[in-house]
């Protein structure tokens, strides 16, 4: 298969305005990623992993094991299997959600669809305990592209609450593609976290959030080779609402970028971002993160908080908050700062009898909890906390 992406693409798949020189793209060079090719063919062989009652293992790509737990009220299902049999009627919603004319790796995952799931949450479901969903990759090369695609569609008056865990043991690359429609009444609460030091990720997630519903992420970059995050929110009726939590920590030769755009499409939509990076060595972390208000959504609220923290002289970060609001009936907000730990506070805790190092640790920890602490699962909230403290606790000095 060809070598340069532009010609792998179906050309009436993509928009005739269609341009990589999007301002989202300003600081990841898409060159990276167009010598990649979709060759990708997971081995098929048998694995033996522990699978909890309320957990799914997908091993490179493809469903192996489903927790005994999930119960009838939910429906899952490997994704072109799925699309094939128009399972739940799921082609309703498949590449409709994401703008997948306007990028090139949304263009390609549909047409070359072989691995991912489909998740189906029936009406008037309410789950207590979380689902994990944990992804195994130990198969493919950082030259091709494993295509992935995740389709959940929760249905009217549920709540659910979805962890995806990725453990990549290889290096390599990855499109990844998440649809979501969250119908009236409805809540959702995504966890997403990853830990990426050997991978090269395109990842595009869009969400459909209807009358009454609530779409909450909390989306954890702990390293990343490579990873360019695009998020499309649409809130689409009235009194539809996301909240986005959002952290990046970056070290060595990470590039992390994500960029966000939330559109308020009818009245009474609420939205609020709270994103931090923090970049040390030679890293380089991007957001660049969009609000679009339009004409018709009166009496709507967006909030976005961005913070960043530096540790190195190399390290680098470029944020850029947007508002663009076309009604005036409205209470919008937006804030952004970039900088390096406080040398005062740093000095009082070490009048308090704390060493410089642990004072560093103790700041960052501070600053990192103020995300991580909104993730509803405490089981999954302390894991992750762990995580990131073992991370910090073994990167160079700061």
């Amino acid at each position: 298969m060809p070598g340069n992406l532009l010609k792998q693409i179906p050309l009436d798949y993509l928009d005739s305005d269609f341009t990589m020189n999007y301002e989202n793209w300003k600081y990841t060079k898409f060159k990276a990623f167009n010598s990649l090719t979709f060759d990708f063919i997971p081995t098929r062989k048998q694995v033996e992993i522990k699978c909890n009652p309320y957990e799914i293992i997908i091993y490179n790509g493809r469903i192996v094991k489903l927790g005994s737990a999930i119960k009838e009220n939910i429906y899952i299902e490997n994704i072109s299997t799925a699309v094939k049999n128009n399972t739940y009627n799921c082609k309703k919603y498949f590449n409709k959600i994401l703008p997948y004319n306007k990028n090139l790796f949304t263009a390609y995952n549909p047409a070359n669809l072989k691995l991912g799931i489909f998740i189906y949450v029936k009406e008037n479901t309410i789950l207590t305990e979380s689902i994990t969903i944990k992804h195994i990759i130990d198969q493919g090369s950082k030259k091709s592209f494993m295509n992935f695609r995740t389709l959940i569609s929760i249905q009217e008056n549920s709540e659910v609450n979805i962890i995806f865990n990725d453990l990549f043991k290889t290096e390599h690359s990855i499109n990844t593609i998440y649809e979501v429609q969250l119908n009236n009444n409805s809540k959702l609460e995504l966890t997403y976290f990853s830990k990426k030091h050997l991978t090269q990720e395109m990842q595009n997630f869009a969400a459909n959030i209807n009358r009454n519903s609530i779409l909450k992420m909390n989306c954890i970059n702990l390293s990343g080779k490579l990873l360019k995050n695009n998020y499309y929110i649409n809130l689409i009726a009235k009194n539809s609402e996301c909240l986005l939590n959002g952290l990046c920590i970056i070290n060595k030769n990470n590039h992390v970028d994500s960029f966000i755009e939330i559109v308020h499409n009818n009245k009474y939509s609420m939205s609020n971002l709270n994103y931090k990076i923090i970049a040390h060595d030679n890293s380089c972390g991007i957001l660049y993160a969009k609000s679009i208000i339009n004409k018709s959504s009166s009496n709507c609220e967006a909030h976005q908080k961005n913070n960043n923290l530096i540790l190195s002289d190399k390290a680098k970060i470029h944020a850029n908050p947007q508002l663009e609001i076309y009604n005036d009936e409205v209470q919008c907000s937006h804030s952004s700062s970039t900088g390096a730990m406080e040398k005062e506070n740093i000095y009082y805790m070490r009048t308090r009898g704390i060493n410089e190092e642990d004072a560093k640790i103790l700041l960052l920890n501070g600053f990192i909890n103020s995300i991580t602490n909104k993730i509803s699962d405490i089981k999954s909230k302390n894991n992750i906390n762990r995580k990131i403290n073992n991370y910090i606790q073994n990167v160079n000095s700061f």
